[in-house]
């Protein structure tokens, strides 16, 4: 029962680090890096490469063979680059300047309202000209 709860647990973790007879890495490769080849051993030590710096990402240890791709910050949809993409962090978007942006996940900004007759708050990066 003990062995079934482990596996079960790895399972829904990560099947990736499973090789082909059922052999596991004994540790993940860590951030910024993915896995070269599966581990030919069980417990064997896996064979780490780094991601490609500013294309490409890992921001936890995992047993995967490949990094994440860096988010791209869409210009036509008013967001720019606020934090560059790194080997263990994603890029970070925000609002381009008179863009905001009002949900939590933001996909896309909108432009800020010009007001013909006084402005009673500013535009922020989260809530419209008021």
């Amino acid at each position: 029962f003990e062995l079934r709860k482990i596996v079960t647990t790895i399972e829904t973790q990560n099947l990736e680090g499973l090789h082909h007879e059922g052999q596991f890495c004994r540790n993940p490769c860590p951030p910024g890096e993915r896995k070269a080849r599966d581990c030919t051993v069980n417990e064997d030590e896996p064979d780490c490469v780094p991601c490609q710096e500013g294309k490409e990402y890992t921001d936890k240890g995992h047993f995967s063979s490949k990094c994440r791709r860096c988010r791209l910050c869409d210009e036509g949809h008013g967001l720019e680059v606020e934090i560059n993409c790194t080997r263990t962090q994603n890029t970070k978007c925000r609002c381009k300047p008179n863009f905001f942006c009002n949900s939590a996940v933001c996909e896309h900004c909108d432009p800020c309202t010009k007001c013909k007759h006084g402005i009673i708050e500013e535009c922020t990066l989260t809530s419209n000209t008021k």
